[in-house]
């Protein structure tokens, strides 16, 4: 199992985690790349219509393998304090079900001290993580599309549901 990482900031801290099989890595690669429209690089919910969200949804639904867990921090938890709660969180996650790799999105702000944290959580084991840009792991859209969904809330969340097996705050 590899996980695919992005977060969100809206109403509290939350990590939309994309879990995805290693044999089913590739082709849900290529489902992904397939959402593209002519000229995208990556797609980016925040900045998709609410017409390309939903069928986007209904793709994944449909289609992909990937299954989702949410791990959320309530409001009030200082953002610093809430993505290291995250982040530990995540490696737990990893350790129960077993993944070879974590793929974070690279964000350059929080870099430093997210390697700080996962380091010594992660060092002596056989678990690769990595920092991409969504642009060059097309796995981290799902997560990406898992986060908006949630922090929107309402249909989004349903329409997402099917994608989520679960919800951990933390």
């Amino acid at each position: 199992m590899q996980l695919f990482i992005d977060e969100s900031k809206e109403r509290g801290y939350h990590f939309a985690i994309a879990g995805v099989r290693v044999s089913d890595v590739q082709k849900e690669r290529a489902l992904v790349r397939g959402l593209l429209l002519k000229g995208q690089s990556h797609l980016h919910f925040t900045k998709e219509s609410d017409g390309r969200r939903r069928q986007i949804l209904r793709d994944l639904t449909r289609e992909s393998s990937a299954r989702c867990t949410i791990l959320t921090v309530p409001r009030g938890v200082k953002e610093r304090q809430a993505r290291k709660m995250c982040l530990e969180a995540t490696v737990v996650l990893g350790e129960e079900c077993g993944v070879t790799r974590l793929v974070f999105e690279r964000d350059d702000s929080t870099l430093q001290e997210d390697r700080r944290v996962l380091y010594p959580l992660l060092h002596h084991s056989d678990v690769r993580y990595d920092f991409m840009a969504k642009r060059e792991e097309p796995l981290l859209w799902i997560a990406d599309a898992i986060a908006w969904c949630h922090t929107a809330g309402g249909q989004w969340k349903q329409l997402a549901a099917p994608l989520v097996d679960e919800v951990r705050p933390i």
